[in-house]
């Protein structure tokens, strides 16, 4: 099969429903592991500190809802997607949300495994917990940005 018949083959409003789908399944799996090594980390705190250390928890239901929330935009934008250049603005946008959620959930599991949320250090956990929450809030603006062309 030709390059060129591939390419006429794909119609422009398959590839936002692509896009949502990435979007959706690799923020699961970033939330998934962070969800898993968060709960481990809750398991191996010490008494006491439980309730500190489920903050990872939540930061890892975040990366999910941003996801979801992408998702929900790339299908709605299949219903008036009329080019080949505005489809692949919606691929590469839920590639872009997926991709960047599956690495934060990663950087905040990592964060959370140890159950280290003793008073001493619960600043500095919060805030590498906050920036690797950042890594999923940037890959869901330039998913934004990237799916409104």
């Amino acid at each position: 099969m030709e390059p060129t018949t591939v390419a006429t083959t794909i119609t422009p409003e398959l590839l936002p429903i692509i896009g949502a789908g990435f979007s959706i399944i690799l923020s699961i799996i970033g939330t998934s592991y962070a969800t898993a090594t968060s709960a481990k980390g809750v398991k191996n705190s010490k008494p006491g500190y439980e309730l500190k250390s489920m903050i990872g928890l939540v930061f890892s239901g975040m990366l999910a809802i941003y996801g979801l929330i992408i998702a929900v935009f790339l299908a709605n934008k299949a219903n008036y997607c009329n080019s080949l250049v505005s489809g692949m603005g919606g691929l590469v946008g839920g590639l872009s949300c997926g991709v960047a959620c599956m690495f934060a959930g990663y950087a905040v599991g990592k964060v959370n495994e140890d159950g280290l949320c003793e008073s001493s250090n619960f600043k500095t956990v919060i805030l590498c917990n906050v920036y690797a929450e950042a890594l999923g809030l940037y890959g869901l603006i330039v998913a934004l940005i990237l799916s409104s062309m």
